[in-house]
């Protein structure tokens, strides 16, 4: 029990060091400072920064991308699964607003990462999606649309916003709390703009 919970303890303290430093600047020292433990613990459990970074990095794309997109592959009438979607990507931003960056920016530097467990989940759930679209067009319920066009245009615009919050919070001069109570209206926006925009 003690050594489970040590483990975890270093993979917490790695995450923290991980996304605020990224995968290049970040040192197991650096690990080990933020776990308050000896260098030496965090290479007895972990062997090197590479492996460490790979549980971090599958830890995170799991939470991120798995809750939503497992959506995708839900029993539900199109409009309400856009809705759900919307909600559930915001809310986890929300609570986490750095995910997106730190993933995003890790991604294009080592395209290797693509290739870990959660990105296959990730496209069965988008190919169940784009069927569902094709459906919906067939049936004259949306418009004719490019399936992928309909995705990124979900995921950008739940997204987005939490890329430029430094930027937004600056130049408007709005609080945390404020931003939060904005991407909390945009739950609804967000998917009422989408809806309308395909619905025949």
């Amino acid at each position: 029990m003690k050594e489970t919970t040590t483990e975890q303890h270093i993979i917490e303290a790695a995450k923290k060091v991980f996304i605020a430093k990224g995968y290049e600047n970040a040192t197991m020292r650096d690990i080990a400072k933020e776990a308050n433990v000896n260098s030496a613990m965090v290479h007895y459990y972990f062997r090197s920064k590479d492996k460490l970074f790979g549980i971090v990095f599958d830890s995170i794309g799991k939470f991120f991308y798995e809750n939503v997109y497992q959506i995708y592959k839900e029993d539900l009438d199109i409009f309400e699964k856009i809705r759900k979607v919307v909600y559930n990507r915001i809310t986890i931003l929300i609570q986490h607003p750095e995910l997106p960056s730190f993933l995003v920016r890790e991604m294009f530097k080592r395209p290797e990462l693509l290739e870990h467990n959660y990105s296959r989940q990730i496209k069965e759930s988008c190919d169940v999606f784009m069927l569902q679209v094709e459906a919906a067009m067939a049936n004259g319920r949306i418009r004719k649309i490019n399936p992928m066009n309909l995705f990124l245009n979900i995921d950008s615009l739940c997204v987005f916003p939490f890329h430029i919050r430094p930027l937004m919070q600056h130049c408007s001069e709005i609080s945390e709390a404020e931003f939060n109570e904005l991407m909390n209206e945009r739950c609804t926006d967000v998917a009422d703009f989408i809806i309308q925009s395909i619905k025949l």
